[in-house]
């Protein structure tokens, strides 16, 4: 072909002909024309496609990234915690002689490894707190659901039916926390028990729901001095003080029962003392749990407590709300894994 055909053919301004004759005169490319010029539309399509379908998939991950930031943070406090602690126990332990078992009897070692295998969990006597304590996780869930639903419509009754639950969860608690106390107090003690993590990770987040609360308190009677009234102020001034009492109750309590065994040998009353405390317990935990999980919902909905946003400057409770509310986060979870402790291990026979 000529040079005549090939200007005559490109003054037509036909893409696919100039694709075609450029495709054909190249040596590099030993297909024929019609391959080519579905491969070149073939690409085009596929590069416009990948490069949407990435676009759609930044955006995407963006958003993930966006949503899920706030309920991670607090995730990375925790492990930093746990570290620490563990970092310390290991400091230590460092030089420190430790008892060598007895190895050389058979039975010794036979009971030892039928306690490493034996992980069977024993909830007979637990359902009624299992019962109760999922009652209370379904009502945390659907007070957080008509949080949710109508804080833009009728605010003020959004956030004191918010803040009355979480009052009656603290209420219910420490009531419970003085019943399993009473009742576990009569098992053995041993306090050469070694719980210096599970108590130095205990003291440490109560810091923060000292501190949290504490904020919350200042803000909340600072507005009823000057006159604003009304059910949601003092709820929030009550509850701030509800969780602090049951903290530090329960602070007592786990730093006790987690040296408590139950005795070998008991009598009716003992009997009955330990199934109602394993009762207590099992619902604690759970109770735990629904606080660990309103807490984490307050980090994605800050307007749960906006009295302490308005009167803090923003940048100022920001401060205070991440520094505090990731150590309040962690002491419901590390107090729930602590009770766990207390009910796999205080109340089996040993």
């Amino acid at each position: 072909m000529n040079e005549q055909s090939i200007e005559h053919m490109s003054g037509k301004s036909n893409p696919d002909a100039i694709s075609t004759m450029i495709m054909i005169h190249n040596p590099v490319h030993n297909i024929t024309p019609s391959c080519s010029m579905l491969n070149w539309k073939g690409w085009l399509e596929s590069a416009n496609s990948s490069q949407c379908v990435s676009g759609v998939v930044k955006s995407r991950m963006h958003e993930v990234n966006e949503d899920a930031s706030p309920l991670l943070y607090p995730c990375k406090i925790e492990l930093s915690l746990i570290i620490a602690g563990l970092m310390v126990i290991s400091y230590g332990s460092i030089g420190r002689k430790w008892p060598t078992p007895n190895t050389n009897s058979h039975n010794t070692v036979q009971q030892n490894r039928e306690q490493r295998n034996n992980c069977i969990l024993n909830t007979a006597n637990s359902m009624i707190g299992f019962t109760f304590g999922m009652v209370f996780l379904a009502a945390a869930i659907t007070v957080a659901i008509y949080f949710n639903i109508y804080k833009d419509q009728t605010e003020l009754e959004s956030i004191a039916v918010y803040q009355g639950f979480s009052c009656l969860t603290s209420v219910v608690m420490f009531i419970i926390t003085l019943f399993a106390a009473y009742n576990i107090h009569c098992f053995k003690y041993d306090d050469k028990k070694d719980i210096s993590l599970d108590e130095n990770l205990l003291i440490i987040s109560l810091v923060g729901v000292f501190i949290l609360n504490v904020f919350i308190m200042i803000a909340g009677t600072m507005f009823l001095k000057e006159g604003m009234h009304g059910n949601y102020y003092h709820l929030v001034l009550i509850g701030s003080v509800l969780h602090v009492l049951q903290a530090i109750v329960q602070s007592i309590f786990l730093c006790d029962s987690l040296r408590r065994t139950s005795p070998s040998m008991i009598d009716l009353s003992t009997k009955l003392k330990r199934k109602v405390a394993r009762e207590l317990t099992t619902l604690l935990i759970f109770c735990n749990f629904t606080l660990w999980l309103m807490k984490v919902y307050e980090v994605k909905v800050p307007e749960t407590t906006p009295i302490s946003a308005s009167f803090y400057n923003y940048m100022a409770w920001c401060l205070i709300k991440h520094i505090a509310m990731p150590m309040v986060i962690f002491f419901r979870f590390h107090s729930a894994a602590c009770l766990f402790d207390v009910w796999k291990e205080a109340f089996e026979n040993h």
